[in-house]
């Protein structure tokens, strides 16, 4: 081979040569620029990682925070709860235990107020009955039994004979529908209870202090006489021209 064929080979072997130190030069800068940026993916991989663990424990002690302070306003709803509960039996039973003082209170009125007003009517009813129907007698509470059953008026006034009169007197402190209504049942009982009074004419006196106008009317449609307060005494209420009802009441039978 010629001397300048063997410098050509050399050439081309230490170019070569030059190539190869560079490539390892470039692979090795490449592989430490892989490991840098390794461990920095390492490093933010640990950071992100680190965060995650305080996001997680932050999380952690909010969620007890949140149950302790859950179950503090658990247990104070309960305590309230039930401090409302016995605080509220106390006072239903203060408030039953009034309405029964009251209902004594008001019973005990009641009774006082109707003997008063019993007491102002009956001695000037007595005498106005007397007056506008001839009777000559006069009972304050004739109380009969038949059997089981006991029944009793407020007064009866009555003159002797078959022909002659008999009113029955109910008196009401404050008239209501409903006392009207026992006052006709009544009416209609009284020839069986009394049937010493047999075929007289039986009439209805309803004596009231307080009533209102359409229980008025009630009063005088159902054929009863009507009386009211006046000036601390019990006045008959009887319109010119009004005829009080003649409720039934046949003569008594032998076997009555």
């Amino acid at each position: 081979m010629s001397e300048p064929a063997i410098e050509t080979r050399v050439s081309r072997l230490e170019a070569g040569q030059i190539d190869l130190q560079a490539l390892q030069a470039d692979h090795a800068a490449w592989r430490r620029e892989m490991e840098e940026a390794q461990r920095d993916f390492w490093r933010r991989d640990e950071a992100l990682e680190r965060k995650l663990d305080r996001y997680a424990e932050e999380a952690r002690m909010r969620g007890e925070d949140l149950d302790r302070r859950f179950r503090e306003s658990r247990e104070q709803f309960q305590r309230d709860l039930r401090e409302s509960r016995e605080e509220f039996d106390l006072r239903m039973k203060d408030l039953e235990r009034d309405r029964r003082e009251l209902g004594k209170q008001i019973g005990g009125l009641g009774q006082k107020f109707g003997s008063f007003t019993e007491g102002m009517a009956l001695p000037s009813m007595e005498r106005q009955l007397a007056e506008h129907f001839g009777t000559t007698r006069f009972m304050v509470r004739p109380r009969v039994r038949t059997g089981q059953d006991e029944w009793e008026v407020d007064a009866i006034a009555y003159s002797e004979g078959e022909a002659g009169t008999v009113c029955v007197v109910d008196i009401k402190s404050h008239l209501r529908d409903d006392g009207i209504d026992q006052f006709l049942r009544s009416l209609k009982q009284f020839p069986r209870l009394f049937p010493e009074h047999g075929g007289k004419r039986l009439i209805g006196v309803l004596a009231v202090v307080d009533a209102r106008r359409d229980l008025e009317e009630r009063v005088l449609h159902e054929g009863l006489v009507l009386a009211r307060i006046r000036d601390d005494v019990f006045d008959l209420q009887l319109l010119e021209g009004y005829e009080p009802r003649a409720f039934p009441n046949p003569p008594a039978t032998p076997d009555a």
